[in-house]
């Protein structure tokens, strides 16, 4: 993340973070100025597929939603 950085321009640019994600990972960013942003759900299965962990089109509904909605707050704020 220092390398990303130091070398890219990241102002214009947040870090979108699944339920699942370390928060070890999720602190890295934060203590390094990335904007962040956390998907929540409180079953992340309710998101899955049945057969495997990939989202299904309901969880990529909700994290489209989730999104859409931290956008908006982001761009009136």
């Amino acid at each position: 993340m220092n390398y990303v950085k130091s070398n890219y321009s990241t102002e214009d640019k947040i870090m979108v973070f699944s339920p699942n994600s370390d928060s070890e990972i999720i602190q890295i960013c934060r203590d390094l100025g990335f904007p962040v942003f956390e998907l929540r759900v409180e079953d992340i299965k309710t998101w899955q597929l049945d057969y495997d962990p990939h989202w299904s089109c309901h969880g990529h509904q909700e994290v489209a939603r989730q999104v859409k909605h931290f956008i908006e707050r982001t761009l009136k704020g």
